[in-house]
């Protein structure tokens, strides 16, 4: 239940269904306690959708969530709406899905600093339960063979993540990806593709 004050909402939600997991295997490096999905469709499932369903029971004011990604810091998760003046560092831009199943939209001219990549597909997916960035193999070789393949030594890790041998300069030198979705371009900086460490540049894409 929210607090009746609340500016978000003024209710509860009830007979919500939850499902209880009892046991789990292969899954010593998941840090939480539950999942909870905030996908934009149920599949056709008839399954009950989380935010929906607070919105329709009263319980949140607008039919919303929001994410602030802190690369340093604690993440906030706000449902019902959003915060520009806590949270946005720049104006908000409202894009529309491209699929009812996920939070894909429409992007172009990928590149990683001057080098643009030839993509094979032209949507691009936000995806709140995946940790690292992801790439089909084609799009991921073209940077590794720009960027690594002939200036570092690398070696693939148990976690098929590629490790580097780099100087402080090496990864410096490396620059931000960007790409464009509806004339405004997006940014993923250097350190949150490629992280140095006791000499070795992680590159951090699946």
């Amino acid at each position: 239940c929210l607090n009746p004050e609340s500016t978000l909402g003024n209710g509860c939600m009830n007979n919500y269904k939850f499902k209880v997991v009892t046991k789990q295997e292969d899954l010593s490096g998941l840090g939480s306690s539950g999942i909870i999905g905030l996908s934009p469709s149920n599949f056709g499932s008839g399954a009950q959708l989380f935010v929906p369903s607070l919105y329709k029971q009263g319980a949140i004011k607008k039919n919303m969530f929001s994410m602030f990604v802190n690369p340093v810091g604690d993440s906030k998760i706000q449902i019902g709406g959003y915060d520009l003046k806590k949270y946005a560092q720049s104006d908000i831009h409202w894009n529309k899905i491209t699929s009812p199943m996920f939070w894909s939209v429409d992007f172009s001219d990928a590149k990683v600093g001057d080098f643009l990549i030839n993509t094979s597909t032209s949507q691009i997916m936000a995806d709140t339960g995946t940790s690292l960035n992801m790439l089909p193999d084609d799009e991921y070789n073209q940077i590794f063979n720009h960027f690594f393949r002939d200036q570092m030594e690398c070696r693939r890790l148990p976690n098929t993540l590629h490790s580097c041998q780099c100087s402080e300069e090496q990864h410096k030198a490396l620059p931000d990806m960007s790409f464009m979705v509806n004339g405004v371009k997006y940014e993923i900086p250097r350190d949150q593709w490629v992280e140095r460490a006791n000499n070795q540049c992680i590159i951090k894409f699946m």
